[in-house]
């Protein structure tokens, strides 16, 4: 199927659900060069010149797609948390929640956020303050007629059980305290049969190496279709975690 890559970016505030947890203290309402506050909690929220409507054409018009993950067919949403300070300009801009399949995703969502003009301020008691927000940036590539991509059958939640299940911690890598993701693509063929299993990308080759493995386990992909719903060849793409914490 061929595919026109076509940026697609939303962005808007959250509430409070990413800055402030239930059961934190209300914040201060006195105003203090170390407080950060939630725009939700004070008098007038941050602005970007021209509203969100021209904050989403000011993004559309200065991220570019990755490359790489265009290639693959890799979309996603980057979560960017970041502050708005007294004087407007943005600091402290990181991921909140990135697109583990595509790094470079959350490398360009904040390389964009970093370019943004001075915002107006958010205020309180008649004065600017530090604001905290949150914006997510999606990243989609759309066609000019739309089929269905490759799943797995169950659905995301039925692959990660089948990933925690079948999954075994190269020991060296335990060993030496190495984490990651492997991002891994099954090619599938019009019937769902996975013909081959390729890494994308390679942290740690022990990694890797056991990525592959439970790539080779599956053997079996809903196939994608095309926009007269019939089957086609495609990729699937997923991410296999590898995080001791959870061991």
């Amino acid at each position: 199927m061929r595919i026109i890559p076509f940026l697609f970016f939303q962005a808007c505030v959250l509430s409070t659900a990413f800055a402030q947890t239930e059961g934190d203290p209300p914040l201060p309402p006195a105003v203090s060069d170390s407080i950060i506050y939630d725009p939700l909690t004070i008098e007038e929220y941050p602005v970007f010149p021209g509203g969100t409507d021209a904050m989403m054409k000011y993004l559309a018009s200065n991220i570019k797609y990755p490359g790489f993950c265009k290639e693959m067919g890799i979309s996603g949403k980057v979560f960017i948390e970041f502050i708005v300070e007294k004087d407007g300009s943005v600091s402290n801009v990181y991921v909140r929640k990135g697109v583990a399949a595509c790094p470079a995703m959350d490398k360009e969502a904040v390389r964009a956020i970093k370019t943004f003009p001075k915002w107006k301020p958010g205020m309180q008691n008649g004065k600017p303050v530090r604001t905290k927000m949150i914006i997510p940036v999606s990243f989609k590539l759309m066609g000019i007629e739309q089929g269905t991509l490759s799943s797995y059958p169950g659905g995301s939640d039925s692959l990660q059980l089948f990933i925690k299940k079948n999954l075994q911690y190269p020991k060296k890598a335990q060993k030496n305290n190495i984490e990651g993701g492997v991002a891994i693509k099954l090619v599938v063929d019009k019937t769902g049969k996975v013909k081959d299993v390729q890494y994308m990308h390679n942290p740690n080759p022990e990694l890797a190496k056991e990525a592959v493995r439970i790539g080779k386990l599956i053997k079996k992909i809903n196939p994608a279709k095309d926009p007269k719903g019939n089957p086609i060849d495609s990729d699937f793409v997923f991410v296999v975690k590898f995080e001791l914490g959870d061991k």
